[in-house]
C-alpha cells in the first residue's frame, strides 16, 4: 500500500471496494517503506459514508 501526501500532511490512500458479512479484522498490511503520518479511513456501508477514524502511522519501536 502507498499513499499520496496530500497539502495538509496527511496521506489518501484509494483501496478496492471489499464486499464482507460478519464481523473480523482487516489487516492495512503496511510496510517498512511506506510513509508515516495522519491517514483517514472512510467507511462506507452499502454506499454511505458511516464512520471516519483518523489515526496516525508511526515508526516500529526496536
Amino acid at each position: 500500500m502507498s499513499g499520496v501526501e496530500l497539502p495538509d500532511g496527511r496521506f489518501e490512500v484509494e483501496t478496492e471496494e471489499q464486499v464482507h458479512s460478519g464481523g473480523g479484522v482487516r489487516s492495512f498490511r503496511f510496510s517498512q517503506g511506506d510513509p508515516l503520518g495522519l491517514y483517514e479511513l472512510h467507511l462506507y456501508i452499502n454506499g454511505k459514508l458511516r464512520k471516519v477514524v483518523h489515526y496516525e502511522v508511526v515508526a516500529h519501536a526496536s
